[in-house]
């Protein structure tokens, strides 16, 4: 059985139900819902500031660029668990399966807020309430032509808080153009399309939240002649309603089981001034004190342990006056 026209029929429908020119502004910053998608991550891709759209063999790429999970070459299972900023608990198992036409992936995330105090109108203590999140995306990737290969992924999340929820159904498509020399990826990726089912107020009839749509291109290249096997990626992003972001990172291999790796994330945007003797100067600048979700720098560090078929990874980043966010995964290839 052939699968390739998922990856088509998904490229279609990135092309006719998305409207490019309402992204990237970010005059409609923090409009989408459903954020909690973006917790959803792997500890390699965020010590790589997140330039994941052209990283291979990446076993929840269901929940980003769906394609780059068509390197996997063993099936495998892992649990990631990320220590966030206050109370918020993001926790994701994950898996692949290498099949004759192509890889299947899952990705099942959880990601808890913690309790809340409960009031009532007198402001009287009343109890507590929770709010979690919890998403499943299934994931197809296999090779198409002349070095491409494709990938669809199909998803769902329900949002609660208290007795309210809202979901929404999920579709991400990406293709990456693997070079005859095997040493660079070019890759693009529309993420989390779709819409809502249904809205904490109202149900399927309420005014519901957009998803939070992306769009991505990445680069990632080997270069052939450096003393020690090195890997550099960067992306840029275009999202629904924030500004354009680009992220770079670098993953070295001083040996055998150990990887290091660093990564920056920064916002683009565009600045135009003219200055006290008149002179008008206008370009692209990037911004890093808005590089990361909570205003700081967008640095990250972490390093990757590999010892036969079992895997460790673990990352940290800056979050502003929040500190740090740790992030931990470990799988099991067989």
């Amino acid at each position: 059985m052939n699968f390739r026209w998922l990856a088509y029929s998904g490229l279609a429908f990135f092309l006719v139900a998305s409207r490019v020119e309402a992204f990237g502004s970010g005059d409609d910053s923090g409009a989408a819902g459903f954020k909690s998608l973006f917790l959803v991550a792997t500890s390699r891709s965020a010590a790589l500031g997140g330039a994941d759209c052209a990283l291979s063999a990446n076993p929840l790429a269901a929940a980003g660029n769906p394609s780059a999970s068509a390197g996997i070459a063993s099936r495998t299972a892992g649990i990631a668990v990320t220590d966030y900023v206050l109370d918020v608990l993001p926790v994701v198992a994950y898996g692949a399966y290498p099949a004759r036409h192509g890889v299947w992936s899952v990705v099942l995330g959880n990601v808890s807020f913690g309790e809340f105090q409960r009031t009532n109108e007198t402001a009287a203590e009343v109890g507590t309430f929770g709010a979690n999140d919890l998403s499943l995306r299934v994931g197809w990737a296999g090779p198409l032509r002349l070095g491409i290969v494709g990938g669809v992924s199909l998803g769902w999340i329900r949002s609660t808080i208290d007795a309210y929820s809202a979901s929404a159904l999920l579709m991400n498509v990406g293709l990456q153009w693997h070079a005859p020399n095997q040493q660079t990826v070019v890759a693009v990726s529309a993420e989390n399309l779709g819409g809502a089912l249904s809205s904490y107020v109202g149900g399927s009839q309420g005014l519901k939240d957009d998803v939070p749509t992306e769009f991505h291109a990445g680069v990632s290249h080997r270069p052939a002649h450096f003393p020690l096997p090195l890997l550099l990626v960067s992306d840029f992003t275009l999202p629904r309603d924030n500004e354009v972001s680009a992220s770079v990172g670098a993953e070295i291999r001083p040996f055998e089981p150990l990887f290091i790796r660093v990564g920056y994330a920064s916002l683009v945007r565009y600045r135009s001034n003219t200055d006290s003797d008149g002179t008008h100067k206008s370009g692209f600048a990037f911004d890093d004190r808005h590089g990361s979700a909570f205003g700081g720098s967008g640095l990250a560090a972490g390093f990757g342990v590999v010892h036969k078929s079992l895997s460790l990874d673990y990352a940290y980043s800056l979050a502003g006056a929040f500190g740090g966010v740790h992030r931990v995964a470990a799988a099991w290839a067989w």
